[in-house]
């Protein structure tokens, strides 16, 4: 898959993901550009051994976003929801980079913008793909 994407929907990412653990073929990923928020999954996610970037490319990654409004009530099933998928995807992250949990807790806590070589060393991708440049 040639990633470039800004992010987007959680739960459109993780049906994504799914689609690409559950298909017979192994996928692999490759980042051109910029794959940001939650689209760092599906370059993580690829078949290990199978994860590139481009030299120029940028990855960030950060705690999934959300917001809230309605009653009370609503707003505490919003947050629930919200922290849900924080866990879900800090566990995500950890198993695709072998990143501790607290590592990828701290570097998710913010928007975490990394180089190629960055993101190969915390273990996003496994090797970066050259150019004539």
């Amino acid at each position: 898959i040639y990633l470039n994407c800004p992010g987007g929907s959680l739960y459109s990412i993780l049906a994504i993901y799914d689609c690409m653990s559950w298909i017979t073929p192994k996928v692999g990923t490759v980042c051109f550009g910029v794959v940001a928020s939650q689209a760092a999954i599906i370059l993580a996610g690829g078949e290990k051994g199978m994860r590139y970037a481009m030299p120029n490319a940028r990855v960030m990654i950060h705690q999934p976003q959300g917001g809230s409004e309605g009653n009370t009530e609503e707003v505490r099933r919003q947050v629930g929801e919200t922290i849900y998928a924080r866990d879900k995807v800090d566990k995500m992250f950890a198993a695709f980079t072998g990143q501790p949990i607290d590592i990828v807790q701290q570097w998710t806590e913010r928007d975490r913008f990394m180089s190629s070589s960055e993101a190969m060393d915390f273990g996003l991708v496994d090797a970066l793909l050259e150019t004539g440049c």
